[in-house]
C-alpha cells in the first residue's frame, strides 16, 4: 500500500491516520486480552470490570495502548507516505535556548493547570463522567503505592516516558500538522489538536487541564521544531504527576487553592511564552 496519492491531500491523510490507529489499537487489545486472559484466567466480562487483574497485567495493558493507539500507527503512516521519519517528525536535536526554556516553561504551567483544575471541578458533569474518573484515578493510585525505588522507576517509564514518546508522536508530530495544513490556519490546528488530545484522554475531570498543556506543547513544538522538546516538556510534567502521587498524596488532597502563586506562574507564562513564539512561522515548515 502507497499513500503517495494523498500528498497534499491533508483531510484525507489524516482520515487515513484515524483509520490506521483504530486498526491497529483494535489490534493490541486483542493482544492485551489474550494476554491478560493467559497470565490472570481473566474473562473478558471480568476484564471490562478490571476484576482479577494482576498489577502487572495493568502495566503490560497501558505500554500495549501506548504502543498500538499512540506510537506505532504514525510510524506506519509516515512509511506509507514514502516519507522521512526523521524530517516528518523533526528528531532533529533542540536549539539550546528551547530546553533552557522548559523549565521556567513548566513551572508556570504547573500553578496554571492546578487553578484549571480547581475550576475543572466547578463544571457540573454527569455523575457517569464522575465515577469513570474516579474509576481510573482509583486504578492509577493503586498502581502508583508502591515506593520501592524499581516501582518508582517503573512508574516513571510507564505514566510519564512511554505517552511523552507515543503521544507526541501522533498527536504533535503528525496530527498538528495535518489539521494546520488542513484548515490552513497554524493556530485553529493547534487548538483543534489540543482538543482532540483531551478528548482522548477521558479524563472529564481534568479536562481543562489537559487541553491547555496540549496548547503549550503544540506551539512549542511549532517553534522549536524538535519533536524532542515537547517530549522532555511532556515526560517532565507527568514525572512530577507521578512523583507528587507517590510521595505527597496526602498533601495534594488537602492543599487550597493558593491565588498568588498562579498569578505570578500567568506572569511567567506570558513572558516565557512571548519568548517562544515571537517570530513568524512559515505554514509549510509545520
Amino acid at each position: 500500500m502507497n499513500l503517495e496519492f494523498l500528498k497534499g491531500r491533508y483531510g484525507n491523510q489524516l482520515f487515513v491516520l484515524l483509520i490506521i490507529a483504530l486498526i491497529s489499537s483494535m489490534i493490541f487489545s486483542l493482544l492485551t486480552y489474550f494476554y491478560i486472559n493467559y497470565a490472570d484466567g481473566v474473562t473478558l466480562q471480568e476484564m471490562e470490570k478490571l476484576e482479577g487483574i494482576s498489577i502487572t497485567s495493568h502495566y503490560v495493558s497501558i505500554v500495549l495502548t501506548q504502543l498500538g493507539t499512540f506510537l506505532l500507527p504514525p510510524l506506519v503512516f509516515i512509511s506509507l507516505l514514502k516519507g522521512d521519519a526523521n524530517k516528518y517528525l523533526k528528531l532533529k536535536k533542540p536549539k539550546l535556548r528551547f530546553l533552557i526554556i522548559i523549565i521556567p516553561l513548566f513551572i508556570s504551567c504547573f500553578y496554571i493547570i492546578h487553578g484549571l483544575t480547581y475550576v475543572n471541578q466547578l463544571v457540573p458533569f454527569s455523575q457517569e463522567f464522575i465515577d469513570n474518573d474516579n474509576s481510573s484515578q482509583e486504578l492509577i493510585e493503586y498502581m502508583l503505592q508502591n515506593r520501592g525505588a524499581l516501582s518508582v522507576i517503573l512508574n516513571l517509564a510507564v505514566f510519564a516516558l512511554f505517552p511523552a514518546i507515543c503521544e507526541e508522536f501522533i498527536f504533535r508530530g503528525v496530527i498538528q500538522k495535518l489539521v494546520i495544513k488542513a484548515t490552513k490556519n497554524t493556530h485553529l490546528g493547534v487548538f483543534l489538536t489540543a482538543a482532540f488530545f483531551a478528548f482522548v484522554h477521558s479524563r472529564y475531570l481534568t479536562i481543562l487541564p489537559i487541553f491547555f498543556m496540549g496548547i503549550v506543547l503544540g506551539y512549542l513544538f511549532i517553534y522549536s521544531k524538535s519533536i524532542w522538546t515537547n517530549i522532555i516538556l511532556h515526560f517532565i510534567n507527568n514525572a512530577v504527576g507521578v512523583i507528587l502521587y507517590i510521595y505527597f498524596s496526602d498533601y495534594a488532597t488537602t492543599a487550597q487553592l493558593d491565588y498568588l502563586p498562579i498569578l505570578l506562574s500567568i506572569i511567567l507564562f506570558i513572558g516565557v511564552f512571548w519568548r517562544i513564539t515571537k517570530r513568524k512561522v512559515d505554514i509549510n515548515s509545520v
